[in-house]
C-alpha cells in the first residue's frame, strides 16, 4: 500500500511539471499570434512553419520512447488525424534535462477540416495514459468574399470616356496582406495593385476586352473576378427635316448628326414616290401618286452598327387633320379681346371671320391670333378656316356671348298688394333670357340683402346668395310700408338685362304670410313643447276654458330663417303635432293663424 502511494505521488508530480508548447506559427510565411486561428481562405492547403518546445524539471525522467505528435481534430466526435511526430526521449533535453525545442513545418489540407470547429494541436505522450497537450489553433475555411463593380459595362462606338472599376472585399482577417492584379487589354490606364482602377477604351472601332482582377490574400491567389464588356446599342440622335406632305412635284429632305456615318435612304411605297440625289446628309423625294408612306434613313456607324430613322410623308392630297383650337374668353363685356389659335403647323394659313359683324369687328389678324372689338350685345361665333399646303381646309369655331343678356324673363307671378311684416313669394318661368347665366331680383327701394331675415326690419329684404339668383324668391316686406317695383332680370358677368316688373303696394288685406305677431302685447293662446326638440313638437291650447268651439280648425306654418316654408300645421280643435326629424339643426319660426290674430313661436331643432 505504501509503495502504491509513492508511485501515484510521483506521477502527479511529473504530470504537473512537464509542459508542451506549439508556438511562433507562420501561415504561408505570415506570422500569427500564438494559439490564434489559422485561416485557409480560398486555398486548398496552408503551409505552416512553427516551433515545438517542451520544458520539465531535471528530476522528471521521461521514457526513451516518449513521442511528440501533431493532430487535426475535425470536430468533437471525430478521431484526431495524425499529421506528423517525432521521438523526444530524456536524452533530448541536454545536459540540464529541462528544455527541448525545434523548428518544424507542415502542410495542412482544407479537406481535413470543417468550416468551423476544427483545431490543430500537439500531444506529448510520455508513457501510456500519461500525455501533455499544446494549446489549440482553431482552423477555419471562412472564405473571404470579393466582388467587382461593375460586373458589366457597355462601350459605345468611338467612346473613349474613362470609367472606374473597384473591388469590395469582406471577411478579411485583421493584419492580412492583400493586393490585386488587374488585366485590361484594349484599355488605357495606370497599373495598380489596389482595389480600384480607372480605365479608358483605346480610340478606334475595336471593342476592349473584359476587365479582370485577381485578389491575393496572404500570398494566396483568390478567384478571378471579371467585368464583361459589351458594345452599347447604337441609338441615333439624327432627325429628318422636310415637308410632311408633297401635294405635287418633289420635296427635299435633310438629316442631322450623321458625321462619320453612312446613310442609306428608302421609301415604303415606291409606287407613289421615287428617290433621287441620295447622300449622307439628305435626299429628294418625287411625287408620283396619292397616299401615305415612310421615308427611312438607315444609318451605319463606324463599328458596323445600324439604326433607322423614319419620317412619314403624305404624297398627293392627304386627309387633313388638325389639333388646332381657338383659345380666349368665353364672354366679352366691352372693349377688345385677343383670341389665339393653338397647334397650328408649319405651312398652314388661317382666315378669321365673325358670324355677326354688326355687334363686333376684327383687327390685328394673323395666322395665330385675332382681336375682337365689342360693339353691342348678342351671340357671336369666331371662326378660323385653316388651309394646308395642299389647299385643303379645316374649320375651327368658338361661340360666346357678348355684353349683357337680351330679352326679359317671362311669367312673373306674385302678389301686387302685400301686408307689412309679411313673407311674400315671387317667381318667373325657369327659362333664362338669351345670354343670361342666372336671374337677379330687385325689390322696392330701399331694400336690404341679408343672410337671415330681420323680422323687425323696416325695409324690404331678400336673402343673399343663390337663393336670390333663381327663378323664384321669398322676400320680407318690412314695416315701412314702402311701395314700388318687384323687378327680375337676366344676369351674366357683364351685368343685368331688361327687367320684368310687378308694382307692389302695402295693404292690410294684401298677400304674404305675416312674419311675426302684429299684437305683441297680447299673450299667446298656444304652448309649444318640447323646445328645443329633435323629432316632434306638440302644439296645445293653454286654457281649456277658451274652447268655445271644439269644431274650430286652425292653420299654421313652420318657416326657416330664409322665409322658406318647411311644414304646414293643421290644428284640430286644441292640439297638433309637427314632425321635424328631417330638418337641419337651427332656429325656425312657427306661425299659428287664428281668426283675429297670428301667434309666433321660435323653435330650436337639435
Amino acid at each position: 500500500m505504501f509503495v502504491v502511494l509513492i508511485i501515484s505521488f510521483y506521477s502527479i508530480q511529473m504530470k504537473g511539471q512537464i509542459k508542451v508548447f506549439l508556438e511562433e506559427v507562420k501561415v504561408n510565411g505570415v506570422s500569427i499570434n500564438n494559439c490564434s486561428a489559422i485561416n485557409f481562405g480560398a486555398s486548398n492547403t496552408v503551409s505552416l512553419a512553427f516551433k515545438l518546445r517542451i520544458t520539465k524539471s531535471n528530476t522528471n525522467i521521461v521514457q526513451p520512447t516518449s513521442k511528440l505528435s501533431l493532430y487535426i481534430l475535425r470536430n468533437g466526435s471525430s478521431t484526431p488525424k495524425f499529421i506528423d511526430g517525432l521521438i523526444v526521449g530524456n536524452s533530448a533535453f541536454g545536459l540540464t534535462g529541462e528544455n527541448w525545442s525545434g523548428n518544424f513545418g507542415a502542410t495542412l489540407q482544407a479537406s481535413d477540416i470543417d468550416a468551423t470547429g476544427s483545431i490543430f494541436y500537439g500531444v506529448y505522450e510520455i508513457e501510456t495514459n500519461n500525455t501533455r497537450e499544446t494549446c489549440t489553433y482553431p482552423l477555419t475555411k471562412t472564405t473571404p468574399t470579393f466582388t467587382l463593380s461593375p460586373t458589366s459595362t457597355s462601350v459605345a462606338c468611338g467612346d473613349t470616356s474613362p470609367r472606374s472599376f473597384s473591388v469590395n472585399a469582406t471577411n478579411i482577417p485583421p493584419g492580412a496582406s492583400l493586393s490585386y492584379v488587374w488585366s485590361y487589354s484594349g484599355w488605357s490606364g495606370t497599373a495598380t495593385n489596389t482595389n480600384t482602377i480607372t480605365l479608358a477604351p483605346f480610340p478606334g472601332t475595336g471593342l476592349p476586352s473584359n476587365v479582370t482582377v485577381q485578389p491575393i490574400l496572404n500570398n494566396v491567389n483568390q478567384a478571378i473576378l471579371s467585368c464583361s464588356v459589351n458594345r452599347a446599342p447604337f441609338v441615333s440622335v439624327s432627325e429628318i427635316s422636310g415637308p410632311k406632305g408633297i401635294c405635287s412635284g418633289s420635296g427635299n429632305y435633310s438629316i442631322s448628326n450623321t458625321a462619320g456615318q453612312t446613310v442609306t435612304w428608302s421609301l415604303s411605297n415606291t409606287a407613289i414616290g421615287t428617290l433621287s440625289n441620295p447622300s449622307n446628309t439628305g435626299v429628294t423625294v418625287a411625287f408620283s401618286g396619292n397616299g401615305a408612306q415612310t421615308l427611312t434613313a438607315t444609318i451605319t456607324n463606324a463599328c458596323g452598327q445600324i439604326a433607322t430613322v423614319p419620317f412619314v410623308i403624305n404624297d398627293g392630297a392627304p386627309t387633313f387633320t388638325s389639333n388646332a383650337q381657338i383659345i380666349g374668353a368665353s364672354s366679352l363685356c366691352s372693349g377688345a379681346t385677343t383670341f389665339t389659335l393653338s397647334n397650328l403647323e408649319n405651312g398652314q394659313t388661317v382666315v378669321w371671320s365673325l358670324s355677326n359683324t354688326s355687334i363686333a369687328t376684327l383687327s390685328n389678324v394673323s395666322n395665330t391670333q385675332a382681336t375682337l372689338n365689342f360693339i353691342s350685345n348678342g351671340s357671336q361665333t369666331l371662326t378660323a378656316v385653316i388651309t394646308n399646303s395642299c389647299g385643303q381646309t379645316r374649320t375651327v369655331s368658338k361661340t360666346f356671348w357678348m355684353g349683357k343678356p337680351l330679352g326679359l324673363p317671362s311669367g312673373l307671378a306674385g302678389p301686387s298688394t302685400v301686408q307689412s311684416g309679411a313673407i311674400a313669394s315671387y317667381s318667373v318661368n325657369s327659362a333664362l333670357p338669351r345670354g343670361a347665366t342666372s336671374f337677379e331680383w330687385w325689390l322696392p327701394f330701399p331694400y336690404d340683402t341679408v343672410a337671415v331675415f330681420d323680422y323687425f326690419g323696416q325695409n324690404w329684404q331678400k336673402i343673399e346668395g343663390i337663393s336670390s339668383a333663381g327663378s323664384s324668391i321669398n322676400v320680407f316686406t318690412g314695416y315701412a310700408g314702402t311701395s314700388g317695383l318687384i323687378q327680375v332680370m337676366g344676369a351674366n358677368e357683364c351685368g343685368c338685362g331688361g327687367a320684368r316688373t310687378i308694382s307692389v303696394t302695402h295693404d292690410s288685406g294684401g298677400g304674404g304670410a305675416i312674419a311675426r305677431m302684429p299684437n305683441p302685447n297680447d299673450s299667446n293662446d298656444y304652448v309649444v313643447y318640447p323646445n328645443p326638440t329633435s323629432d316632434w313638437i306638440t302644439i296645445e291650447l293653454k286654457d281649456e276654458k277658451s274652447k268655445t268651439n271644439k269644431s274650430t280648425r286652425l292653420k299654421g306654418e313652420l318657416f326657416d330663417f330664409t322665409g322658406q316654408v318647411k311644414a304646414i300645421v293643421d290644428v284640430k280643435e286644441t292640439k297638433a303635432k309637427v314632425n321635424v326629424q328631417g330638418l337641419q339643426k337651427g332656429m325656425y319660426i312657427l306661425k299659428i293663424y287664428s281668426i283675429d290674430k297670428v301667434e309666433t313661436h321660435q323653435i330650436a331643432v337639435e
